[in-house]
């Protein structure tokens, strides 16, 4: 997985990518014919959605995934969900319905949820670059950044770091 200019996930490989998001699509609806689906097989299906652009699918299986977690009282894989979800709708430029989702994801991270705020900020700036406020979403991204240093984790910081540049750059 890579990401483009926009700091949107693409595949690296599109065939290979289009046969594994084929394997967890049979793997979902084998759990389907179980009966036991859990959120994390659909969040799973969701990106490998959200990914080949499949926004409409994506939707789905990330919306079903926020109500099944939201029941189970999973608060984590809630709020990832709805970051999904909020991604689904940012990929599709429907951007009244992808900032409740990172809002109300933000909302659960910070009351339940303290390792998911720094990914909630990420998104929720990323969000805020497409929608032309790259002052906001600079100030989120320090937020996640000081967060990711805590963390430790080189990853993390690096991905931050280049939503960090990508701001600069919407600036002109």
């Amino acid at each position: 997985m890579v990401f483009d200019e926009r700091l949107r996930m693409v595949p690296a490989d599109g065939p290979a990518y289009r046969l594994a998001a084929a394997r967890t699509g049979r793997a979902l609806e084998e759990e389907r014919r179980r009966g036991a689906v859990t959120v994390r097989s659909l969040r799973r299906a969701g990106t490998c959605r959200l990914v080949l652009r499949e926004l409409t699918a994506a939707r789905e299986l990330f919306s079903e995934a926020a109500v099944l977690a939201a029941r189970l009282g999973d608060v984590r894989g809630e709020a990832a969900a709805l970051i999904g979800l909020g991604d689904a709708y940012r990929y599709g430029e429907d951007h009244p319905e992808a900032e409740p989702c990172y809002r109300k994801a933000l909302r659960l991270a910070h009351e339940s949820c303290p390792e998911l705020v720094d990914f909630a900020l990420q998104h929720l700036a990323q969000f805020r670059m497409d929608t032309g406020d790259p002052d906001t979403a600079e100030k989120l991204l320090i937020e996640a950044l000081e967060l990711r240093q805590a963390k430790g984790d080189p990853e993390l910081i690096a991905a931050t770091e280049r939503a960090l540049e990508r701001c600069e750059s919407l600036r002109g």
